[in-house]
């Protein structure tokens, strides 16, 4: 065996022949046995290397797979890494994108607000409204079209050209758009509109140039200014057409986008607002010209018989038709308070009737304002004494002023009665004192004073406390509205405090010389 220590060989006789081929053979069969061990490793060993050998195929086998597995999420990671590149650029692009789309919309927004701003400013400056729609036009022109014209329908249903506003070059034929275009014409609103009552975007052709320029010898300039888009909008109010707002734009311009057209509309509706209460206020005016004529006509035809009852009143109790028994003089002292009492509310539907229509005029002279005052209080004494009320004159102005005696005992009176009506307990007190170079009169009661919510209504011409049919205490509503013009016509002022359930105090101020005294001597 290997490894072992060889044992000597004993022959019989070692030198015989015998003996040597018995210590060879020994010799041989150790030799076939190591080299069949060795054989036998060799074997294994070649197992070994054959398994070392598949194993190797194997991992070698694997180690492609991964190879290829590994490849091919390379491969994935670079498509997806591509992927995220053009989406970071595409999100770039979106972000750039939404910052300029921003940046649009709050500069549409600032160029909103702007035009809404100055637009208000303009509508709110005057109330008449062609004034006010042709600086519109050329406020709209740079803006929203390289031309603003703008129709208007009166209430006959004619057209009335207003304005038209385009580029500086093109003023001569801005101005002939309005000149040239008469009232009534085949043009403006129903023609550019197409019957429609809504905002319309067209392109601009021949039909539309003829509806805009109203005059056929216009149609070819325009034509040769090669406006491209148009926008017509309608000045609706109150559900009815007032007219139209012609935008046309250059070549460049390829139409109106959604906020262009939103801020048109918002134009137009302020534009027919401003044409809507021009017309309004017009007809206020119209119909209280109206009023104020036939109160001021009503007001001298009643004093005229009026002054013949009271006059023949005075007559009858004069003894001119024969001596009168007591009870006939009673009733004609009812006639006669009842005829004063007409009278004071004729003058005072005269006088504002005068005020309202601006006619009322001011005969200043020098007074003393207590002599005034206590005159006044003397004449409304009895009715305060038959509701057992108690009236006191207190204070004394020390000057002399110079203004309308008749229309301040009008005031006095109106304030002190009133408050003589509206008071069943106390009384009322007047008080004037001088302030600086005016004089002020307070006029206080203990009456059933004024609900806050009423304080801005009680000078509102016709207006009561006591609303009902059934009120108690008569007059027209008109006695404080008179006062406080009367007061205003003097260059004063008439101001109310008052407290539910205490009282009221009315404080009228005058000054030493009224607007239209000045060149009065004293």
């Amino acid at each position: 065996m290997p490894g072992m220590p060889h044992e000597p060989v004993r022959t019989p006789d070692e030198g015989s022949l015998e003996g040597l081929i018995a210590g060879l053979e020994e010799e041989l069969a150790e030799v076939r046995a190591e080299l069949r061990h060795q054989q036998h490793r060799a074997r294994r060993a070649e197992g070994e290397v054959r398994r070392s050998r598949i194993r190797a195929d194997e991992l070698q086998t694997a180690l492609q797979e991964k190879q290829e597995q590994f490849l091919e999420m390379l491969s994935r990671l670079q498509v997806r890494e591509e992927q995220a590149v053009r989406r970071a650029s595409e999100l770039a692009e979106q972000t750039r994108e939404a910052e300029d789309a921003r940046g649009h919309a709050e500069e549409a927004e600032r160029r909103l607000r702007r035009l809404i701003a100055e637009a208000g400013r303009l509508l709110g400056s005057t109330l008449d409204y062609h004034e006010t729609l042709e600086s519109l036009a050329r406020l709209a022109a740079p803006e929203l079209g390289d031309w603003c014209i703008i129709d208007v329908l009166d209430e006959h249903g004619r057209v009335e050209r207003v304005a038209a506003s385009g580029p500086e070059r093109a003023q001569i034929l801005a101005r002939r758009l309005v000149e040239e275009c008469e009232p009534g014409g085949d043009y403006g609103p129903q023609r550019a509109l197409g019957g429609e009552r809504r905002p319309m975007t067209r392109p601009v052709d021949d039909e539309l140039l003829e509806a805009v320029a109203c005059n056929p010898e216009l149609v070819g300039p325009l034509r040769e200014l090669g406006l491209g888009s148009a926008l017509v909008l309608p000045l609706l109010a109150r559900e009815q057409l007032l007219g139209t707002m012609t935008l046309l734009g250059g070549p460049e311009r390829e139409g109106y986008g959604e906020d262009e057209i939103l801020l048109a509309q918002e134009l137009a509706r302020r534009a027919a607002a401003a044409v809507d209460n021009s017309r309004l206020y017009d007809a206020a005016l119209a119909g209280n010209r109206a009023k104020s004529e036939f109160l001021a006509v009503m007001s001298h035809e009643l004093r005229t018989p009026l002054s013949a009852i009271i006059g023949y009143s005075d007559l009858l109790r004069g003894g001119v038709a024969g001596e009168i028994n007591e009870k006939q003089e009673q009733q004609l002292s009812r006639i006669r308070a009842s005829a004063d009492h007409l009278l004071e509310l004729i003058e005072e539907i005269l006088t504002f009737s005068q005020l309202e229509a601006g006619k009322a005029e001011l005969d200043s002279e020098p007074l003393d304002p207590a002599e005034v005052t206590a005159e006044v209080v003397e004449l409304v004494r009895p009715l305060a004494e038959r509701k057992g009320l108690e009236l006191t004159n207190r204070g004394e102005a020390t000057v002399e002023i110079v203004a309308d005696a008749r229309k301040l005992r009008q005031i006095l009176l109106n304030l002190i009665a009133n408050g003589i009506k509206f008071t069943d307990e106390g009384g009322v007190n007047v008080v004037l004192e001088p302030v600086g170079d005016r004089v002020r009169w307070r006029v206080t009661d203990t009456g059933i004073g004024i609900d806050p919510e009423n304080i801005d209504e009680i000078f509102t011409p016709f207006w009561q406390v006591e609303q009902s049919r059934t009120r108690r205490n008569d007059g027209s509503g008109l006695g404080l509205t008179v006062a406080r013009g009367l007061a205003q016509l003097m260059g004063g002022s008439l101001e109310v405090e008052s407290e539910v359930g205490v009282g009221t105090t009315f404080t009228v101020v005058l000054p030493a010389r009224t607007p239209e005294s000045e060149g009065v001597q004293g």
